[in-house]
């Protein structure tokens, strides 16, 4: 932290310099109030920078936990929505299945048909999502 500082004022310090080597040699003296205006800009956009990254940080931490915090809890409840479509697929099947036995027995047996013939359902499996 102390070398990132450090490292802000010498880069303010050189800038300061060739600012004010810029404004002493220029073309006319009538552009030295802009020059000044721009200079003293960035100077404060150089001074103000390091301080904007201090606080970036902490809100980059704060951000990165929330997301986190946030990972756990959408796989906590995919997790959950995993574990009621499986039992919502166990229950579609067996009231399927129970439909068609209702619907074998309300049916009349065609010709050349016996009761062996009707108990011969394939089994059909639903699934409900993925």
């Amino acid at each position: 932290m102390f070398s990132d500082l450090f490292r802000s004022i010498c880069q303010v310090g050189v800038f300061m310099i060739c600012a004010q080597a810029i404004v002493h040699f220029r073309p006319k003296g009538s552009y030295e109030k802009y020059l000044k205006v721009l200079v003293s800009v960035m100077i404060l956009i150089q001074i103000f920078l390091p301080i904007g990254r201090l606080f970036s940080k902490d809100i980059q931490t704060d951000v990165t936990a929330m997301v986190r915090e946030f990972e756990q809890k959408l796989n906590r409840s995919m997790t959950g929505v995993e574990q009621s479509v499986a039992s919502s697929e166990k229950y579609a099947g067996i009231i399927v299945e129970r439909q068609l036995d209702e619907m074998q027995r309300e049916q009349p047996p065609e010709e050349g048909q016996t009761q062996e013939d009707e108990r011969k359902v394939e089994k059909i499996q639903i699934k409900v999502g993925q």
